[in-house]
C-alpha cells in the first residue's frame, strides 16, 4: 500500500459481548472510532482489520460501515480442547516454548 509506519494502524480486536449486541452496535462503533482516530493523528491514511476466516467471519460489519476490502487472509487451523478452550497454532507455539 506503500504507507509509512505512522500512515497506518491495527484494529486489533472488535467484540460486541451478545448480552450487549443491538442492531449496528458493531457499524455505529466502527464510524466514531475512526472518526476519532483520524482526528487525534492526522497523518493517519488508513486503518487495516482482519475478519477472522477460521471461525466463520467474513468481515459483514466492515462491508456495512463501507470499509474497502483489499484482500483476504486464508482461514487457519486452530485446537479446542475437550472444555471448549480454542488455541490458535501461534500461541500454542508460544507456550510450548515457554515450557
Amino acid at each position: 500500500m506503500n504507507l509509512e509506519t505512522n500512515q497506518v494502524i491495527e484494529l486489533d480486536r472488535l467484540c460486541i459481548h451478545p448480552q450487549y449486541q443491538k442492531k449496528n452496535l458493531a457499524s455505529w462503533m466502527l464510524s466514531r472510532c475512526s472518526k476519532l482516530v483520524f482526528g487525534e493523528f492526522p497523518k493517519l491514511q488508513c486503518i487495516v482489520s482482519f475478519a477472522d476466516q477460521t471461525f466463520g467471519h467474513h468481515g459483514t460489519v466492515y462491508t456495512a460501515s463501507n470499509w474497502q476490502k483489499v484482500g483476504t487472509v486464508k482461514p487457519d487451523y486452530h485446537y479446542i480442547d475437550k472444555d471448549g478452550w480454542v488455541l490458535g497454532k501461534k500461541n500454542l507455539y508460544r507456550h510450548a516454548q515457554l515450557m
